[in-house]
């Protein structure tokens, strides 16, 4: 496949159903903070559809191949991942979670933030990359890693930086083969039934 191939485009709300599963097919992501693939389904549809959440549509950039939704990308400036949008990402997976995940999305939000490295200012962060199984290996993961590098260099930022977990060793290939390098390592143990957090933090410099 040729990049010609390739259309990427913004997203908008309609692309909810695709993306929310693009968006839990990463380990170490929603499916480890709720324990349960429908409901973190569930959260990643409604933080998705929400403009100004960390996984807004308004932050996310599509793939397309032959008219059809094959991989997105959302990303943001670290100066933006500030309090306020802290709060609304927060607030809209809680509201999604309800009763029964609540208390889960709390306890595991607070304790893999706690094993976060901070996001630079002056750097894009991807906060997801997914692919669809069968259009992995098609050069699409990085079209779309390429597309972000653009917008980085044309915003002036010092680098596009993401985190990644240990275990998905197919997904750091690939960014070591787009010039990423490990920066910092982010773990924590297994907790109440939660599995432990081993990820890396990942850059490209400008």
């Amino acid at each position: 496949m040729t990049g010609a191939d390739i259309r990427i485009r913004s997203a908008v709300p309609a692309d909810a159903d695709v993306a929310s599963s693009l968006i839990t097919m990463t380990p170490g992501g929603l499916p480890d903070l709720v324990d349960d693939l429908p409901a973190a389904r569930r959260l990643a549809r409604a933080a998705f559809k929400a403009a100004g959440t960390g996984f807004g549509f308004d932050r996310t950039l599509v793939a397309e191949v032959e008219g059809s939704v094959v991989g997105q990308v959302i990303r943001f400036a670290g100066s933006q991942w500030n309090r306020t949008t802290q709060a609304r990402t927060g607030l809209v997976l809680l509201r999604a979670a309800g009763w029964r995940f609540g208390r889960r999305v709390i306890r595991e939000g607070i304790r893999h933030a706690a094993a976060s490295v901070p996001i630079a200012w002056d750097s894009l962060y991807v906060i997801s990359l997914a692919v669809l199984p069968e259009r992995r290996g098609q050069g699409i993961g990085s079209a779309l890693l390429r597309r972000v590098v653009e917008e980085a260099l044309e915003a002036r930022l010092r680098s596009v930086s993401l985190d990644v977990a240990v275990r998905n060793e197919r997904a750091i290939r690939l960014y070591e083969s787009e010039g990423f390098v490990t920066v910092a390592e982010e773990r924590a143990p297994p907790r109440q039934g939660s599995p432990d957090i081993a990820s890396i933090r990942m850059e490209l410099a400008l």
